[in-house]
């Protein structure tokens, strides 16, 4: 650093008189940003005598390129979608300036390389840098940090949020935890402590923090031939840390330790791939969520098996289209309208789907639903939610996946007059509480149409009946072909 004084001092001062001196400082180019404290002394006479007082002064040194605006577009994403960070770099001094942009990710994310940049003087830059969501991730924002340098002024944040939308549509295996015939037929096992019950609106399965070390496990069909993806829907009643270890066939392949923040009852979702070629060859294993003995226990309400791939979270399509039916009962919980309500499940006292009526005599039945876009939208699958037992059903009725389709096509329009089937399906298995996803090329369309043309299973009273039907808790269209 270099300091010149200029001008003069006065050569004396009058009582209460102020005089002042300039002085001009010259800062070095490699100085690191930030404050600096300038010291010094100044001395006067006072008749015979002389008195010398310190003084002080400080500046703020900022960097010759400094970090505008970060934005993440989309704003919303899924695991494994692509989004880019977009820099706005300035350089506020008189020259030309180089350096290099880091961006930094939360833990598990692959960072992207290093983008070198070159900036003209007095001008802005905006460096865009691509970013892939992970597939192993939790939902909430992911924070980002882009930086050229240590000082504030150089670093900029943004939030990426990550979104899931469930029940993911390329299903393995799902398991339904709290409710007992889903846990049965995976033939779950619990700890002696281990309870069910509801919360934050889900049923769920705990292992309980006031018995610590306690475990639930379940068997779970996966592909037999690669990686797969676990996705678990976890419940909470406050702020909590979760720490537990999630198994398969005695193998730990997760650990878990999350901190929620947020208070209150809520609910949220994360995935984990499993790559264990020598656990998965025979496509099923037992998957055990097991307490470690501190802080709060897992708690569980849905575990899905997926495949190792993005594109699992598309939105439903059909959640403002126009719904129209062969046949259809519109009341006590029925309606076209309640399969696009975004309810998955049947709900006692409330929406139960959709229904034709009145009922046919015979499974060789002509039934369809349609949908109206409004305007043209791509899509490339189709997901159909059974109908699904309430506490105000009749008790082993079988009501689980009643009427659902056995033959059907899926079709698709310009015009809703003239159709082009895009998605044949025979011999549909009896899906019991489990939703059916049935994927095919993408197509951009304005009306979809499921016609079917021999009915499913019908619940015990009805076939007693001889009633056949066709039913639906929910359906949803989506798009899951990404980029």
């Amino acid at each position: 650093w270099t300091v010149a004084a200029t001008g003069s001092w006065a050569g004396s001062a009058e009582p209460g008189e102020t005089v002042s001196r300039a002085y001009e400082v010259t800062v070095p180019d490699d100085t690191a940003a930030g404050a600096w404290e300038l010291v010094g002394e100044v001395s006067y006479q006072y008749q015979s005598g002389r008195a010398t007082l310190p003084v002080a002064g400080s500046l703020v040194v900022v960097p010759a390129v400094v970090v505008g605006a970060v934005t993440a577009t989309p704003e919303s994403v899924h695991a494994g979608d692509t989004a880019t960070v977009s820099t706005v770099v300035e350089n506020v001094a008189d020259e030309e300036r180089s350096g290099e942009l880091v961006l930094g990710v939360p833990e598990g994310w692959a960072a992207p390389a290093a983008v070198p940049f070159t900036v003209p003087a007095g001008e802005q830059i905006e460096i865009p840098v691509e970013l892939t969501v992970p597939l192993a991730v939790t939902e909430g924002d992911a924070a980002l940090t882009a930086s050229i340098g240590e000082a504030d002024l150089e670093r900029g944040t943004a939030a990426l949020e990550v979104a899931f939308v469930n029940p993911p549509a390329r299903i393995i295996d799902h398991v339904d935890l709290g409710v007992a015939d889903s846990e049965r037929a995976h033939g779950l096992s619990a700890s002696s402590a281990s309870g069910i019950n509801i919360e934050a609106g889900l049923t769920r399965r705990y292992t309980n923090s006031a018995a610590p070390g306690g475990w639930f496990e379940f068997d779970l069909a996966v592909p037999s031939d690669g990686p797969f993806l676990i996705r678990a829907v976890e419940t909470f009643d406050q702020a909590q840390l979760k720490t537990y270890d999630v198994l398969v066939d005695g193998e730990a392949v997760h650990e878990r330790r999350f901190q929620r923040t947020e208070g209150g009852a809520g609910s949220l979702s994360y995935q984990f791939l499993v790559d264990r070629p020598e656990l998965t060859a025979d496509g099923t294993v037992r998957v055990r969520f097991q307490d470690v003995g501190a802080d709060y226990d897992p708690s569980i309400a849905d575990v899905w098996s997926l495949p190792a791939t993005g594109g699992l979270d598309g939105g439903n399509l059909a959640a403002d289209a126009e719904v129209t039916a062969k046949s259809s009962l519109e009341g006590g919980g029925w309606g076209t309208g309640r399969v696009v309500d975004g309810l998955q499940q049947s709900v006692a006292g409330g929406s139960k789907g959709y229904t034709s009526n009145p009922p046919a005599t015979s499974i060789a039945a002509e039934e369809w639903l349609a949908f109206d876009f409004g305007e043209q939208r791509s899509l490339d699958t189709v997901v159909l939610f059974p109908r699904t037992e309430t506490s105000d059903d009749q008790p082993e009725d079988g009501t689980d996946g009643a009427h659902f389709p056995r033959d059907f096509v899926i079709q698709t329009s310009a015009d809703g007059t003239e159709w082009t089937t895009v998605k044949q399906v025979s011999n549909q298995a009896d899906p019991g509480a489990s939703a059916q996803s049935y994927g095919f090329d993408p197509v951009t369309t304005r009306h979809v149409r499921i016609l079917v043309t021999e009915l499913g299973r019908p619940t015990t009273e009805e076939g007693r009946l001889g009633y056949h039907r066709l039913q639906l808790a929910e359906v949803e269209l989506r798009m899951l072909a990404r980029a």
